[in-house]
């Protein structure tokens, strides 16, 4: 590739990381971009021009490619500059000042727009449209192949031009490991969501919480799955995440009231029951209810429906023990007792 000719900019002749660097950027970033972006600011403050994405790949024992998904990390979020040749290799560097890159590098990560609180309603503003050589340059790395092969066999299809820049958006722009992509398919393919949309939108769901791991998306994925998703199932809901207001409701009832799954579920069954269709602001009803009462287990609910029943009960045998004497427009007058033996005598009396 040859060597890149690197200019410090407005940079002093020192080693210097910006505090709002470390404030700003660092912790959104890739570990391995951070290295490479203090690594440039080492070289430009030193003597030695002698710099190549070769020496630089070879300083952090990775591939060429991975120092280039670097600098375009950096570059989207404008801390740097890259110049290029006719056939689109990278010849030079400069590094721009953080701060006066405020605007466009908030641009760039807030480049997620959420309407309805939805994993489907995902838009981006900013993703980056890879070029045919830019593809060809991923696709000739052994890991990025396996990556896009096994994308393929979880897909269950050919993957077209729109997939493949997906992946490599992934892949470069959100700093994903090969084994994060992986699991991130597979986990979505798993819950019957194979539209690439969709695995978009929550890829950006991790970034955006942060997730950069495959430990963390592990982590994520379970508490998802043993905590929100039989909530949403128990209300008809299979085919998205919960929104914020659904969220807040679960983890209140959790967290703050401190019901198991089993009663939260028990709640939503009822108002499914008695309104026929969800809607967690009836359940909550539900279970404010019971937490008065202080309702802890099934038991419990079993118990008290046991009391209602009785009372019920109760009061229908009352009701029907109760005088009914019914009212018509006889009953307005006084009511006469006779002696029909009395009668009688009088009446075989008179015809003697």
């Amino acid at each position: 590739m040859g060597d890149l000719f690197l200019d410090k900019g407005k940079l002093d002749d020192s080693t210097t990381i910006s505090n709002y660097f470390i404030d700003e950027y660092m912790p959104k970033a890739n570990g391995e971009f951070v290295k490479v972006y203090i690594h440039l600011i080492r070289c430009a403050a030193s003597t030695d021009k002698d710099l190549s994405l070769e020496k630089i790949a070879d300083t952090f024992t990775c591939t060429e490619s991975d120092i280039k998904r670097a600098l375009r990390y950096w570059e989207g979020l404008g801390l740097l500059t890259l110049t290029k040749d006719n056939s689109d290799n990278i010849k030079g560097i400069c590094l721009e000042d953080c701060k006066k890159k405020e605007k466009a590098s908030k641009r760039f990560m807030n480049n997620i727009v959420f309407r309805n609180n939805t994993e489907e309603s995902v838009t981006l503003e900013a993703k980056p449209k890879y070029t045919a050589n830019e593809i060809q340059e991923f696709t000739e790395v052994e890991e990025v192949q396996q990556l896009l092969y096994i994308a393929e066999t979880y897909l269950g299809r050919t993957l077209n031009p729109t997939d493949i820049n997906t992946i490599l958006y992934f892949y470069e722009s959100l700093g994903f490991s090969i084994e994060l992509i992986e699991y991130l398919i597979e986990y979505c393919v798993g819950n019957n969501k194979k539209r690439i949309r969709y695995i978009e939108a929550v890829a950006l769901k991790w970034a955006e919480a942060g997730i950069t791991t495959l430990e963390q998306a592990k982590v994520n994925t379970s508490l998802y799955s043993n905590r929100f998703y039989p909530i949403m199932k128990s209300m008809g809901i299979y085919d998205r995440a919960p929104g914020d207001n659904e969220r807040e409701y679960i983890i209140r009832w959790t967290d703050r009231l401190g019901f198991s799954t089993d009663i939260i579920i028990e709640a939503c069954n009822r108002t499914i029951t008695s309104i026929h269709k969800p809607d967690f602001r009836y359940a909550n009803s539900i279970l404010e209810n019971w937490n008065k009462q202080g309702i802890h287990s099934i038991i419990d609910i079993k118990k008290l429906d046991q009391e209602h029943k009785n009372k019920a009960l109760s009061a229908k045998l009352h009701k029907n023990t109760a005088p009914n004497i019914q009212q018509n427009s006889f009953n307005n007058f006084e009511q006469r007792s006779y002696d029909f033996d009395e009668l009688e005598k009088q009446l075989l009396t008179s015809r003697r």
